[in-house]
């Protein structure tokens, strides 16, 4: 597989169940490359939010060493994409979120990296510019940010690029490109990420309606602001949007794919698709994506294909932080060592020796949650609270009763796994200084709320 292309999709909040049973799937373009190639049944992200996991994606490493809002370092990291162009592959990356920016060092390596911002319009700066003269607390100000999110339903203004203007780029530059050298190219979509708002026509390929946009408007508000108000229909509702916006992703995966087949570069090029974490819609009572690492937030989908991958379904747990090493593996460019990952890349090869299952580790809050994953056992470890679970995940999936307290040989063995890998890191906190534009779209987006 050397000189092979690389294209790395991740889908921002995308659970690993789409929530929904139905006939239609929420993704019939990664379905499909997963029966061509490899679906890992059982992956997980190394952190519940973007901060936390991304670090192991684009870099084979824990977040710890990287501060609360995940200040990548730009001497030391092992940079999957510099990795790629110190071997002359031609890279670029594009994406939408505020979290993955210049400002946290993530363009790092790449010769091209775009960050799309929708919504930049004289309307949205001016909005942007009132809202900051205003008390947070005021009715005014709340008033403000509703009509603005109806004003964005109606108008299909977004706080982040839609995925159309993300594939419609990379397409691009695909047909401008003269190189011969490889490619590698990260794809970042954020449409399943909150706020949720499907383009109209995807409803017309689902058995059910597009709620009213002032109807969409309060579900949003509902669930960022006041998730306990929602009920049994209101977060059905909001489920059907987010399935809905699963399967827009997914059309702009399949017009990538079909760009590249359409180039003649599919079967050289390498695909990879997973999340960086999943979202909560009512599980253990909360929604959107919290600190704490259920599996409605760690369990994500996981597939590569293309290029001369056999098909097969892994069902053994696999987690985020080895794929940058796997990446690397499989166009024969060597591991950097700094990467805490290992390659699977030996299993993708048929080679049957390979030992795969190990514990999962994953971060969040700069290590004030830890928590450990096997096939059978989940442990979590809130530091501020000396708070301890232990879920029995054969006898209970869903992660519902505590077992620490007639388990403790079992919690000494993974504990000791999170407090070996405590000893060993600079767990030093990267300090960051957010633009105001950055922090508009954070707060668009549900984050830094007053």
């Amino acid at each position: 597989m050397k000189d092979s292309n690389v294209l790395l999709v991740t889908i921002d909040s995308l659970r690993y169940d789409k929530l929904i049973n139905i006939d239609v799937p929420a993704t019939p373009c990664i379905n499909s490359l997963s029966t061509s190639g490899c679906e890992f049944t059982q992956a997980v992200s190394n952190g519940p939010n973007t901060t936390a996991s991304f670090p192991a994606i684009l870099t084979g490493t824990h977040s710890l060493s990287y501060g609360p809002y995940g200040v990548l370092d730009k001497d030391k990291s092992p940079f999957l994409a510099r990795s790629l162009s110190r071997e002359n592959y031609d890279t670029i990356g594009y994406h939408s979120n505020p979290f993955l920016g210049n400002e946290q060092n993530y363009h790092t390596g790449f010769e091209v990296f775009n960050d799309l911002v929708d919504g930049s319009d004289s309307v949205t700066t001016a909005k942007d510019r009132i809202e900051r003269q205003l008390d947070p607390d005021s009715l005014f100000y709340h008033l403000l940010r509703r009509i603005w999110h109806l004003f964005s339903v109606t108008t299909d203004t977004k706080s982040y690029a839609r995925g159309d203007s993300i594939t419609g780029g990379a397409i691009d530059w695909m047909e401008a490109r003269r190189s011969d050298d490889p490619f590698f190219m990260w794809l970042h979509y954020m449409d399943v990420h909150y706020p949720f708002d499907p383009p109209k026509w995807v409803f017309d390929e689902l058995p059910f309606d597009r709620p009213s946009n002032r109807r969409i408007v309060t579900l949003n508000g509902m669930m960022q602001e006041r998730p306990e108000e929602l009920d049994e229909q209101d977060v059905r509702d909001l489920k059907r949007l987010y399935f809905a916006e699963a399967r827009f992703v997914d059309r702009q995966i399949g017009r990538m794919i079909d760009a590249i087949a359409d180039m003649g570069e599919l079967e050289d090029t390498i695909i990879a698709v997973t999340a960086d974490h999943g979202e909560a819609f009512g599980e253990h009572d909360r929604f959107g994506h919290h600190v704490y690492p259920y599996d409605e937030l760690i369990r994500v989908p996981l597939v590569i294909g293309g290029g001369p991958i056999d098909s097969q379904t892994v069902d053994e747990q696999v987690q985020l932080l080895d794929l940058a090493p796997t990446l690397l593996d499989l166009v024969s460019i060597d591991v950097p060592k700094e990467m805490e990952g290992r390659s699977i890349a030996p299993l993708l090869r048929g080679e049957d020796s390979f030992e795969l299952s190990h514990p999962a580790m994953f971060i969040s809050e700069s290590g004030k949650t830890f928590g450990v994953r096997t096939e059978q056992w989940k442990f979590i470890r809130r530091s501020t609270t000396n708070e301890k679970l232990l879920f029995d995940l054969e006898s209970d999936p869903n992660e519902e009763v505590n077992v620490a307290s007639a388990n403790g040989d079992v919690i000494e063995n993974l504990e000791n796994i999170i407090l070996e890998y405590e000893e060993s890191v600079d767990a030093g906190v990267a300090d960051i200084e957010w633009s105001d534009e950055t922090k508009e779209r954070l707060q668009n987006l549900g984050y830094l709320q007053e």
